[in-house]
């Protein structure tokens, strides 16, 4: 397989496993807020690898050891309008384990956020 048809295979792989996240977040939220810490782990993980296949689209490697802030400070470095995200990033790395059911959503709604910007920076052969 050609390099630029693993690149789009492992960008939508990482798309798939967020995507994967995100609804489940989705569902745990229609069940009830005492999920709370399992949502946001899903949140943060999907973040994780949206920003990654971002990445990896761009050509750049990455390594399991960044943190959340590093891989936002390489996205928005290779495409300034990341910087549109801050908030919703913000909101979702928060250290709060016991969030009210409208906190949840507002969580789940930034993960959307992110995701929507991502898939927006990216040709529609990357989508799912």
């Amino acid at each position: 397989m050609e390099e630029r048809g693993k690149v789009i295979v492992s960008v939508q792989a990482y798309l798939n496993k967020a995507h994967h996240l995100l609804i489940e977040a989705e569902d745990l939220a229609n069940q009830g807020q005492s999920e709370a810490r399992k949502i946001n782990d899903g949140c943060l993980q999907a973040l994780v690898l949206l920003l990654q296949a971002f990445l990896i689209y761009k050509g750049e490697k990455n390594t399991e050891e960044e943190s959340i802030d590093q891989l936002f400070s390489r996205c928005a470095y290779l495409e300034e309008d990341f910087y549109n995200l801050e908030e919703a990033i913000a909101y979702l790395t928060m250290e709060d384990h016991h969030l009210t059911a409208e906190e949840i959503a507002d969580q789940i709604d930034a993960a959307n956020e992110v995701w929507d910007f991502v898939l927006g920076c990216l040709p529609e052969k990357y989508h799912l």
